[in-house]
């Protein structure tokens, strides 16, 4: 599969195929040591965060799914998370065009439009699916410095016009990003802002999801049965909660690399130690599986929309019975 790309202004983001810290294996610093993991690269966690996971990951993998509120009340609760593919994107890329005058800047920048717009059609990209959106048009100044005896005046004088745009791509297929960028870079056009994921019929997805996690509470309760709880038929409390991630919140971003360590001593005193530029890298973090009693479609490779749902039913003892394992008397 061909790497999708989102640039947020300056800074790139794969789409595509990203490591992800629960496929590999990091190296952690410890005392100046090192511990390769399973991948071929070497990532390193140090103390002074200069290189590190954005703390993307938080360890708490403990959840609770039953719990007693009372010697005769219990509440089960169960949650669910369903990864779907995207059934359409949209990319926007933005770009400026300067010009002396509003005519000459106008002109260039239609003529780039016009150029990426032919380019799109020749991918099969329709018409319909482009959209120009108009963001600015304002002159643009700069400082006349007039020198005088003893001092300088600075005044503000128009020096041209500035026009902004965006373009809004619709593409039914993931793998048609490359080309587009391809295309957009023959344009004179570099800056792609993000891409949406687009997903229909999202009702019937946690419609989907509701009948995995009621379906996983009737197994709950069966298991009690088993175990000799009964429940009162009525007097049951009902709740529930949903949620949705699409790509565009789930990228993170870590650094990769060792620092070459010095010893003061040979430095020496007046010295510099000018470090180089860490590369920062990003990669998609999906919501984890580790909180999530149902999880359906969990084998996706590609970004995806991840939608969560959760149920919690309080149910109510019925008779004298006693929760297994309680010893406490029972409230009258």
């Amino acid at each position: 599969m061909k790497t999708l790309i989102v640039l947020f202004l300056s800074v790139s983001v794969s789409l595509g195929f990203a490591q992800n810290k629960g496929n590999s294996e990091e190296a952690v610093t410890n005392g100046g040591n090192s511990i390769r993991g399973a991948s071929n690269s070497t990532v390193y966690m140090q103390n002074s965060g200069n290189s590190a996971y954005n703390n993307a990951y938080q360890f708490n993998n403990q959840r609770t799914m039953t719990q007693f509120l009372n010697d005769t009340t219990m509440m089960i609760t169960v949650t669910g998370l369903l990864n779907t593919k995207a059934e359409n994107y949209v990319a926007i890329y933005a770009l400026t065009q300067v010009g002396t005058t509003i005519d000459t800047a106008s002109m260039l920048i239609a003529e780039r439009v016009k150029k990426f717009m032919s380019a799109l059609k020749s991918l099969g990209v329709k018409e319909s699916d482009i959209i120009i959106d108009q963001i600015s048009q304002v002159p643009t100044f700069d400082y006349a410095v007039d020198k005088h005896l003893f001092s300088k005046t600075f005044t503000e004088i128009p020096t041209g016009f500035e026009i902004k745009k965006n373009i809004h791509v619709g593409f039914a297929d993931s793998q048609m990003l490359d080309d587009i960028m391809a295309a957009a870079a023959k344009a004179e056009i570099y800056d792609i802002v993000k891409v949406d994921y687009n997903v229909t019929n999202i009702s019937d997805k946690y419609k989907l999801l509701r009948k995995a996690c009621l379906a996983e509470i009737k197994e709950k309760v069966d298991d009690f049965a088993a175990m000799g709880l009964r429940f009162q038929p009525l007097n049951q409390t009902f709740q529930e909660g949903s949620q949705s991630y699409y790509p565009l919140q789930r990228y993170s971003s870590y650094q990769a690399y060792n620092n070459a360590q010095v010893q003061n001593t040979s430095v020496g005193k007046g010295n510099t130690v000018n470090t180089a530029v860490k590369n920062t890298t990003y990669y998609y973090n999906r919501v984890p599986y580790d909180q999530f009693d149902v999880v359906l479609n969990p084998n996706m490779v590609e970004p995806g929309v991840q939608f969560t749902y959760s149920v919690s039913i309080k149910y109510t003892l019925k008779g004298q019975e006693r929760p297994v394992g309680l010893t406490a008397p029972l409230a009258k």
